[in-house]
């Protein structure tokens, strides 16, 4: 027992190491390293059921954003070290970094094209947050987490999921300002999932009413009349 020390040199050759040894490969699809095998990647995992190696893999993890940071080669050291930090235990981890990383890994992934990778980093970061027992706490960090956890699981078609986040945000939210993007894909998705575009305008409509905007759900003749006596006015 006790802690381990390892030099940042140490750590890369290890990593170089497992990838001339075939334990790392390169995605092309992903942008970033990858384990080979499933069977590799739960070997891996499974270290961090003993306390000293739990420590290890949060100095390993650190070292590969530092390495991350320092140089644009790197940027793969990213998806590794939130991988390792998302299996650890939350006692182990400062919750809101790791929220911070899984946000930040995520864009990488989307502007590579794994939106499958984002949605997974994404809800791991919602599941860190909503654990801590305070989700609310960091007010902007959360309201930007479950925004984007709105927007993965829209764009992937999960629509049943990202209602559920959008209520919670709904409730939770402290102004109409931080609602609107709720609201905007609690409709797209009602639309998603039924594809009736007659309820989705009126459903539209009454989110326009509740930020001031006076439009009505039906033209009548009093309707017409008041809009041609302002058209001559």
């Amino acid at each position: 027992h006790g802690e381990f020390q390892f030099e940042e040199n140490d750590v890369r050759d290890l990593l170089r190491e497992a990838q001339e040894e075939a334990m790392l490969m390169f995605s092309k699809a992903g942008g970033c390293h990858i384990f080979a095998h499933d069977r590799i990647r739960q070997a891996a995992l499974e270290i961090a059921a003993d306390e000293d190696q739990d420590e290890l893999l949060l100095h390993i993890s650190r070292v590969l954003q530092d390495f991350a940071t320092r140089s644009p080669e790197m940027e793969w050291g990213l998806y590794v070290a939130v991988d390792l930090l998302n299996c650890l235990p939350p006692d182990k981890t400062n919750c809101v970094d790791l929220i911070e990383l899984n946000l930040k890994v995520s864009k990488i992934a989307r502007s590579r094209g794994s939106v499958g990778k984002e949605n997974e980093l994404l809800h791991k970061g919602l599941t860190c947050l909503e654990s801590s027992g305070v989700p609310w706490e960091q007010y902007s960090l959360s309201l930007e987490i479950y925004n984007a956890v709105i927007v993965s699981d829209y764009s992937l078609g999960l629509f049943a999921d990202a209602k559920l986040v959008i209520d919670k945000v709904l409730t939770n939210t402290k102004s109409l300002d931080d609602k609107l993007h709720s609201y905007l894909h609690q409709l797209l998705c009602e639309i998603g999932e039924t594809s009736n575009y007659s309820q989705g305008v009126i459903n539209g409509v009454k989110i326009l009413n509740r930020y001031g905007f006076d439009i009505p759900t039906s033209i009548s003749s009093t309707c017409i009349s008041r809009e041609s006596m302002k058209l001559k006015i």
